[in-house]
Order: C-alpha cells, then structure tokens, then sequence
C-alpha cells in the first residue's frame, strides 16, 4: 500500500512486507472543484452520462468517478455540519451514539466508508508519486488491503476530526482528477485488490484498475450514507428536509425513480 491521505505515517496493520512510497501530490484543505456549494449529488455525476458520449471516455470516466466521490464526501461534510450546528456537547455524542436500529454510529458508518475511499485515493497517489520519477520504477503491482483496518479512533468519535479529514480526502480526488486531466495515462492500470472472504483472516488477491476501485469505494460509500440517514433520521430526530433529496440513494435507485415518473 501507498502512503496515507490523512497523514498518520505507516499503517499499523498495512505496513508489513509491504513496501511504502511517498505521495508526491500535496494533500491539502482546499475545497474540491465539485459539490462545495451544492452537497446534493447530481444525477449527471450518478450516471455518468457524458463518460459514454465524450470524445475522450476514459479520461471522462475517470474524472466522473474522481466527481462522486468527492461528491460523497461533501455529503458528508453536510450531514457533519448540521451535528456540529447542535449546542453543546451533545454534538459529539451525537456523532459517537450507536443507533439501535442500525447497530452503529454516524461515526462508524464513516469511519469506515472513510477508510475505503482513503485506500483507493493513497493508493492512486503513490502510484502517481512513482509514475513521476525518471525512469518510473513501478515494477510491482499496486495492493489495495480493504480488510486490513484499524477500528475505531478519532475519526469515529471525533466530528471535528471527521470533517478535517474528509476535507483533506476530498482534495486528494481532486488532486487525482487534476493529473488525469492533463492528459497522463492512468486508465487501465492494473491493480490488486484483496479482500477476506471468510473469518479465517486470510486475504484474496482479485485483479482490477484503478477506475474500477473507484467506482467500488463510491458504492459503498452510498450503502453507508443510506445508514447513516436511518441513523440521523430515527435515532437523533433529524428533520427528512436537513438532508438533500438523493442523500444515501443508489443510482440505480434514482435512476428508477426517474424513468417511473417520466423524467
């Protein structure tokens, strides 16, 4: 694995056998190019649609999947706001209350989702960072490691810390949307992915590409924005109208929604 968005240093859990590179794209808290004003994701962004009618599909599929995800994380952002727009410290508990329906916290949802975006984002970024060397030295087949995750922590617990680290997330999709438009080749590069398939805690290499995990951790990432809505909606009373419209639903699922209205 590569080096993280967030900045902690080596991965407890990742950082054996493994060998590390440094990110040579500065992350930073900039705002992202898309969504900073407008938090609900546009159908244009779940679709895709200019990804299959471009003169240049490759780079505009790469560029959509850069766009939700940074989409995403301006929801979050969003949903993050109105916790800390709660007087008090209940914000914090709030953010950390483990929802009976659900089981979970908004924290553990994106925690979680979190670390997934983080693995795809570090890992594009470290490859990046080798592809920019003269000559490139990337001779080994980038690893992303989903299931080797470190629990818990200040992103879970923490409201403030979340956003900040979101922030800093967002500016990496940003950063990676910059590099494909410039014209470098990246789309089709190979990647493995490995996954654990069981509770015996061995891991399954699966081949795949770079654009391909984006589109994974996006997915997932909506799965867990659906949680968290439950979450907001029926566990801390949120008002439906705090959040937009498509807040945590598929494409598929607005998509449908839009073909049975006529739209």
């Amino acid at each position: 694995t590569f080096a993280r968005p967030y900045g902690e240093g080596p991965h407890p859990a990742r950082g054996r056998g493994v060998t590390r590179v440094k990110t040579m794209v500065p992350l930073h808290f900039a705002p992202s190019i898309v969504c900073t004003t407008l938090p609900r994701l546009p159908r244009s962004l779940f679709m895709c649609r200019y990804a299959y009618h471009s003169p240049k599909p490759l780079f505009s599929t790469l560029a959509s999947l850069c766009d939700i995800n940074s989409a995403i994380l301006s929801q979050k952002v969003l949903l993050i706001d109105a916790l800390l727009a709660i007087p008090g410290q209940s914000r914090t508990a709030a953010y950390s209350s483990a929802c009976p329906i659900v089981g979970a916290s908004i924290g553990a949802h994106f925690r979680h989702s979190l670390d997934h975006m983080e693995i795809a984002a570090s890992s594009i970024l470290g490859c990046l960072s080798v592809l920019a060397e003269e000559p490139p030295s990337l001779s080994v087949l980038p690893s992303l490691h989903y299931d080797l995750r470190v629990r818990g922590g200040t992103v879970e617990t923490n409201p403030e810390e979340a956003k900040r680290c979101i922030l800093v997330l967002r500016g990496a999709f940003g950063d990676i949307r910059a590099y494909a438009e410039s014209g470098e080749d990246l789309m089709g590069r190979s990647v493995e992915a490995n996954f654990m398939l069981d509770g015996n805690g061995l891991e399954v290499p699966l081949r795949s590409t770079f654009e391909r995990e984006l589109g994974f951790v996006a997915h997932h990432a909506i799965h867990h924005m659906a949680m968290t809505k439950i979450i907001a909606v029926n566990h801390l009373n949120f008002p439906n109208e705090v959040l937009p419209e498509d807040f945590g639903r598929a494409p598929s699922t607005i998509h449908n929604d839009s073909s049975a209205l006529g739209k």
